[in-house]
């Protein structure tokens, strides 16, 4: 009993402080074990996908032909329909300046132009070149709106051109336009000097095209050859600005030599020239003529609603 006791006595009895050791080594034990098991864990899912885009349609262009009926306006107001544009503010007062120059109408007009253009108008009215040019008027037609302004639901700024048909053929006015509140107000720009047969023969060529150094002539050019386009310049006319009386002496010298649809189409354009039907005339029979002759002769001055302009062709 008593070895015993002295047995027991003799062993190290656990203290306080090393059982708060062993306890803190199997936390931290455990610690890491559960550390070592989150390294392992899988991944979250990705994100659901975006919902889809839904795309809203293009706005629909207005009918124009309906809304130059219910405006009331001159019987001689025509809208090209595939210039119609989305907003009805821009449409509307593209029919009223075509209206103004219908009427001849100078105090509806002046309400439409910008300042600076209004004296521009009443010296127009003053000298009685408003009247002249306005009296013969057969057709206006809005024949352009640039697209920028045509396909916005809420433009501030355009350019569009009005074709004005009078007996003489259809020329083309070319305006700025800005919207100030709810109003819109223009300006007009240098216009190409071309005639076309009718008002509707301008339809759909950008505005820029028909300013005063534009497509001009280019544009009757659109669709030839351009081989045959190379020949006039080696000819030495300019498609850009066609002279007539270059253009039959090329057709008199090469006319037989050109495919039937080309020498027709050049034959129309010289037409739309105001040639046609006589002889080249100048130089060497079958040549081209002295270039002295194509400065002038080929052109006249013309009286339109915006001034006078130079008309190619003629005599």
């Amino acid at each position: 009993m008593t070895n015993r006791s002295q047995g027991e006595m003799g062993r190290a009895q656990p203290t306080h402080g090393s059982w708060l050791l062993g306890s803190a080594g199997l936390v931290l034990g455990a610690m890491a074990l559960l550390s070592l098991g989150g390294c392992k864990k899988a991944p979250p899912p990705p994100p659901p996908p975006p919902p889809p885009v839904i795309r809203q349609p293009d706005p629909e262009p207005l009918d124009v032909a309906s809304l130059v009926q219910s405006m009331g306006v001159d019987a001689r107001v025509e809208f090209a329909p595939s210039q119609a544009p989305v907003d009805r503010s821009l449409a509307e007062a593209a029919v009223h300046l075509a209206d103004a120059f219908a009427k001849g109408d100078s105090d509806g007009l002046r309400k439409l132009l910008d300042k600076r253009d209004q004296p521009i108008l009443d010296q127009l009215v003053t000298n009685e070149q408003w009247l002249d040019a306005t009296d013969k008027i057969e057709a206006v037609r809005v024949v352009s709106i640039d697209s920028g302004s045509r396909l916005s639901e809420a433009p501030e700024r355009t350019e569009l051109a009005l074709a004005v048909q009078d007996p003489d053929g259809a020329y083309v006015l070319v305006w700025s336009g800005k919207k100030l509140f709810d109003n819109w107000v223009f300006t007009a720009k240098p216009a190409s000097g071309e005639e076309r047969a009718r008002a509707a023969a301008w339809d759909g060529l950008s505005p820029t095209a028909l300013e005063d150094g534009g497509a001009g002539g280019v544009s009757a050019f659109a669709g030839v050859d351009p081989a045959v386009l190379a020949q006039l310049a080696q000819f030495g006319l300019d498609p850009t600005n066609p002279d007539p009386q270059r253009l039959q002496a090329f057709l008199d010298q090469f006319g037989e030599k050109l495919p039937p649809d080309v020498r027709e189409k050049l034959r129309a354009i010289l037409e739309a020239l105001g040639g046609g039907g006589r002889d080249a005339g100048g130089g060497d029979e079958g040549g081209p003529p002295p270039a002295e002759e194509s400065a002038e002769p080929g052109q006249r001055k013309k009286n339109t609603p915006a001034g006078p302009v130079t008309i190619p062709g003629g005599g």
